[in-house]
Parts: C-alpha cells; structure tokens; sequence
C-alpha cells in the first residue's frame, strides 16, 4: 500500500507501511492538527495548506 501526504513546506513525498513513513505521517497529522486547532477557520487553514502543498507549474 502507497499514500502520498505532504507538508506545507515539502514536495510530495511517497509513504510505504513502515515505522519511519508512519511516524512521519503522524507527525504532519498533528502539525495539521494544530494548525486546524490554532486558527478560527478551518477553510481558510486547509486553503493554506493546500496552496503550499501544490507543486510549483
């Protein structure tokens, strides 16, 4: 199994099911998390997110 998830910050970077990917997953679950948590619009935080995550065309 492959899922693709990706930060702000980072390219899109291919997960596999092992400790590693999976504990990097989590950590940008809660970054999101936070993020969400942190601001008074859930919308305008996953635009943002989005609009960091998209590549570069």
């Amino acid at each position: 199994m492959m899922v693709t998830v990706s930060s702000p910050s980072e390219a899109r970077t291919p997960f596999t099911n092992d400790t590693a990917s999976r504990t990097q997953a989590l950590a940008l679950l809660e970054m999101l998390n936070a993020d969400l948590l942190s601001h008074p619009s859930a919308t305008l935080t996953l635009g943002r997110w989005r609009r960091r995550s998209s590549p570069i065309a």
